[in-house]
């Protein structure tokens, strides 16, 4: 997962924001509210295996 820094380029997040050994068996990222909540989630999908929906949830 690759995040802007500000400065023009991209740093890799992927170890930092991907479930524990799926970094390698990610096929597509996609970013979007899937629960209608106004927030962005991220749906993984994986080569083999369960593909995976992170929900943000709001934290006050």
């Amino acid at each position: 997962m690759l995040l802007n820094n500000g400065t023009g380029y991209f740093t890799d997040h992927s170890e930092d924001w991907l479930p524990n050994n799926l970094t390698p068996l990610v096929k597509d990222i996609e970013v979007a509210d899937f629960d209608g909540d106004g927030l962005l989630d991220i749906y993984i999908a994986v080569r083999s295996g369960q593909d995976q929906l992170l929900l943000q949830q709001e934290v006050d």
